[in-house]
């Protein structure tokens, strides 16, 4: 083995390439099937939270109308209100501060459920919406 130095004329060429070959092709073919794996997930998640974001809306249109009506209490309330602060001589004073408070701070206002919608925004899932459409 002494006598023996490395030569680029001993090694087996075609045998080197094809093994090279071999290896970057395995790992370009992992990468690729890991990418594919990732975006078939982010698709699954991205049609759960649309289901998600049906049903939320599909309760908030049933609040809705219940808020439209508190809504028409509310400004049946104010209406009451500006009428007895325009004539203070007609303020009822049993029933004015708790009409007052009752106006001011039972305040109906439609605010949507945005889970769904925060969780889409959050984790990029708008992306992959044009994909899924």
């Amino acid at each position: 083995m002494a006598g023996r130095t490395l030569s680029f004329k001993n090694i087996p060429w075609t045998r080197f390439l094809a093994e090279a070959a071999l290896i970057f092709g395995s790992v370009y073919l992992a990468i690729v099937l890991e990418g594919a794996s990732s975006d078939r997930s982010r698709k699954v998640e991205a049609i759960a939270t649309l289901t998600y974001l049906r049903a939320e809306l599909e309760l908030d249109q049933e609040d809705g109308e219940e808020i439209l009506n508190l809504q028409h209490d509310q400004a049946l309330s104010h209406q009451q209100l500006q009428a007895w602060l325009a004539d203070v001589q007609s303020i009822p004073r049993e029933s004015f501060s708790d009409a007052l408070l009752h106006t001011l701070t039972d305040n109906r206002t439609m605010f949507p459920r945005k889970a769904s919608w925060t969780t889409m925004v959050a984790e990029g899932q708008l992306l992959y919406l044009a994909i899924l459409l």
